[in-house]
């Protein structure tokens, strides 16, 4: 018996250490439905969870999927092709003990009995992988236990879970996120603190730590309960052109570019003390790099994108959909992997194959967006908005 039952414990007459047993009365009988609530199977994985330096953990397998059947059509058929092992007699198969979407397919022989199957993996040997893994994608694309409900329904899907073992479920994915996200955002911090050091160039000693920081409402002016601030580090590119005059200076050559007066002469005294007022070193000293808060605003959209701000939502669903938003803004969809070892899933071929190639696919798109033409075809498209709206305008008087 473990010593760690009695600790702190000393028998005496006056105090027994035997382990009472409770009237059966009053014991409450395993409900089927808590077994979905485990939150300690949970918490404990992601305590263990390690991200490496480069990569996430991406054990694949192959032969795992989930597949929509139609029960009667595929089962009879079997049943016309398939005897039993042991007895060589003739099978039934039927469907029992029905939890939400998990059932246990049973096979039935009439010499040797009925053999049960669960229709999907269990996590913790309790709960059914089915219930955590469609919670989990469905709070990846904004919807609840109600649009659940309603995707079950027309795709004449038995009913799913009920409403406090859904409850439980975002409870246990928002312990495995929350985990998740303080890994990733360590992993950043590192990163951006190493790239800090190169930049300053400054005998491996960090001098500076230059961030963007941005804050985002559910709602607009002071109704809204919800918000999130959001510090991201910037690391800037080095200036690749420079005008003639700054060319020849570097150079040592004397300048063959001549200024002309730019504005009148009383205009200039009139303007010169605004300009040095706002030329100070003080001021220009804050727009060295050329930062700007236009990362945290993507970061703000990837976080509204995953629970908008037209659904209604609690701080949990906030909580998760912010952690989701940071570990993909970061690393990308393939960083997701740990939530689901976290949580007890399993990493599929399929799933494996998706992540990966929309991570490909959103450096391309990136890449692209930043080239050349690119940048000539947004700019047309604005020209020819503008001129459009110009023309409407001029029509509508």
């Amino acid at each position: 018996m473990s010593d760690k039952l009695y600790a702190g414990r000393k028998g005496n007459k006056n105090r027994s250490t035997a382990h009472r047993r409770s009237k059966i009365g009053s014991r409450r009988p395993p409900n089927r439905h808590s077994f979905e609530c485990d939150s300690e199977f949970v918490s404990a994985s992601s305590k263990k969870l390690k991200l490496d330096d480069d990569k996430c953990d991406r054990d694949v397998d192959d032969s795992f999927g989930y597949r929509f059947v139609n029960f009667v059509t595929v089962f009879t058929a079997l049943s016309q092709v398939v005897v039993c092992k042991e007895c060589k007699c003739e099978v039934s198969f039927s469907e029992g003990s029905r939890r939400g979407l998990d059932s246990k397919i049973i096979v039935a022989c009439k010499n040797c009995g009925d053999n049960p199957i669960n229709s999907c993996p269990l996590i913790n040997d309790r709960a059914y992988e089915i219930h955590t893994r469609i919670v989990y994608a469905m709070r990846l694309l904004d919807i609840g236990i109600n649009g659940i409900k309603k995707f079950c329904a027309f795709m004449d899907l038995p009913k799913p879970i009920f409403q406090v073992t859904y409850d439980k479920i975002v409870s246990n994915i928002a312990i495995a996120t929350a985990r998740v996200r303080t890994l990733c955002m360590k992993k950043a911090a590192e990163e951006e603190k190493l790239m800090s050091i190169k930049h300053d160039n400054n005998d491996g000693l960090l001098s500076t730590f230059t961030i963007s920081g941005d804050g985002s409402w559910r709602k607009r002016a002071f109704s809204s309960l919800f918000g999130i601030i959001t510090l991201i580090g910037w690391h800037t590119g080095k200036v690749d052109s420079w005008c003639s005059w700054q060319r020849d200076k570097t150079s040592g050559l004397p300048s063959s570019f001549t200024h002309k007066p730019p504005m009148h002469e009383d205009v200039f005294k009139a303007i010169k003390p605004i300009y040095e007022e706002l030329s100070s070193d003080d001021l220009l000293s804050r727009c060295l790099g050329g930062y700007t808060q236009n990362t945290n605003e993507s970061f703000n959209s990837v976080v509204w994108s995953i629970a908008p701000k037209a659904v209604l939502s609690g701080k949990t669903v906030l909580d998760i959909a912010t952690d989701i938003a940071i570990i993909t803004f970061n690393d990308g969809l393939s960083s997701l992997f740990p939530i689901y070892n976290a949580l007890g899933l399993t990493v599929g071929r399929n799933l494996y194959d998706f992540c990966l190639e929309s991570d490909e696919n959103r450096i391309k798109a990136a890449e692209h967006s930043l080239s050349d033409i690119a940048k000539e075809a947004r700019r047309s498209i604005t020209s020819t908005r503008k001129e459009l709206e110009k023309q409407n305008t001029a029509v509508e008087g």
